[in-house]
């Protein structure tokens, strides 16, 4: 059973913001939220419930982050991880699912109605190696492009793109990658069947450290790739298409694996040419970006001791305007999304930690509306 709580906050500007947890006899995750077509939300994410493999868990809320109804859609064990909808109504679930017969994870696509009635589900079945959607996003001809990792051996993976039909039917599919672990975490379209992906590699960077990778690719193959670090050890999170129609990778760097990672944000042209690059002083890690004007950068993410959330507001230029932290004591808080609502609100999710190896361990799922 699914309970909530209500936590409401009156910002430094006095203005009001509020703050929805779900929590209940099991434990939930959310990954990802879109927007539906009425002005509520869906959130997907994960199940867990004591020893129990996990399912995809689908929620819809309304404006101030009720329930109206949550569901469990798949067969454990399974996870979901990204969202996006569907030109005729309805959406389309990325997730990943654990095959049994051949001891594999394999990508699993979940087709819902508006209502959360599952259409259709469809496996894109790979029978040698493990694949991992982490963000799926519809296309402009009407399907959709998933991108995540596809092993390569025992140790080491490369690169997904996945191209589906508005069915699931796959109409190709590329890996990439070097001789190390290379995992794309976002992807955007650029020109009609023409995506760019942004994550982490070790091959680009030449030293045998992990950079920020940025990479163009179609049907055919790859058009360019990027790395962006030097010799920092540097990831890219999440990947934003800007209104003038350039790209901001956001993610971490430090300087070798003993020291602390901080927020990092590149800024490129549309050819994935370097205009600015910030390493901030807050320590962390960027997971989430948006751009709600013209004029400013929303960038969310995890503070050094992994228990806070950090947002941090900049312009265009990547000077910060604003930040502000949020969490619980004692919890752990791990943030995976953010949207602009077509109300101009910004709603973030993520869930909180709590307990774990000798404590019993508690993941509360959260919906959050933020003033910055």
């Amino acid at each position: 059973m699914l309970s909530t709580l209500v936590f409401i906050i009156i910002s430094n500007n006095h203005e009001f913001r509020w703050y929805q947890l779900y929590s209940g006899q099991s434990n939930y995750v959310i990954s990802d939220i879109i927007e539906a077509k009425d002005g509520n939300f869906i959130v997907i994410g994960t199940k867990m419930h004591g020893s129990s493999a996990a399912k995809i868990w689908l929620m819809k809320v309304n404006t101030d982050g009720h329930p109206l109804w949550n569901k469990s859609l798949s067969n454990s064990p399974a996870e979901g991880h990204s969202i996006a909808e569907c030109s005729d109504g309805g959406f389309i679930i990325a997730g990943e699912f654990f095959n049994e017969s051949l001891w594999r994870w394999q990508i699993l696509l979940l087709r819902i109605s508006e209502d959360g009635t599952v259409l259709w589900s469809k496996n894109l079945l790979n029978k040698i190696q493990d694949e991992r959607p982490y963000d799926i996003l519809r296309s402009s001809d009407g399907g959709f492009a998933i991108t995540g990792s596809r092993d390569k051996d025992s140790y080491y993976r490369d690169c997904l793109v996945t191209k589906i039909d508005s069915f699931g039917n796959k109409l190709w599919d590329y890996s990439f990658g070097g001789y190390s672990t290379d995992v794309a975490y976002s992807i955007v379209e650029t020109a009609v069947e023409e995506f760019v992906v942004a994550g982490r590699t070790r091959f680009l960077s030449g030293k045998g450290n992990t950079n920020m990778y940025l990479a163009k690719l179609n049907a055919s193959g790859l058009i360019w790739e990027k790395a962006f670090g030097g010799s920092l050890y540097t990831k890219a999170y999440d990947l934003l298409k800007t209104s003038d129609g350039g790209l901001v990778l956001v993610g971490c760097s430090r300087e070798s694996y003993e020291d602390d990672n901080h927020f990092t944000v590149v800024r490129v042209d549309n050819e994935g040419e370097t205009k600015w690059s910030k390493v901030y002083d807050y320590k962390g890690i960027g997971f989430c970006i948006i751009q709600p004007n013209d004029e400013n950068l929303v960038i969310v993410g995890e503070t050094r001791s992994m228990q806070r959330i950090l947002v941090l507001k900049t312009d265009m230029n990547g000077s910060v305007v604003a930040h502000q932290q949020y969490g619980r004591e004692e919890y752990t808080e791990r943030v995976t999304s953010i949207i602009q609502a077509s109300t101009e609100d910004l709603i973030m999710v993520g869930y909180s930690e709590i307990g774990g190896d000798w404590e019993p361990r508690i993941v509360e799922a959260w919906f959050h509306k933020i003033i910055i």
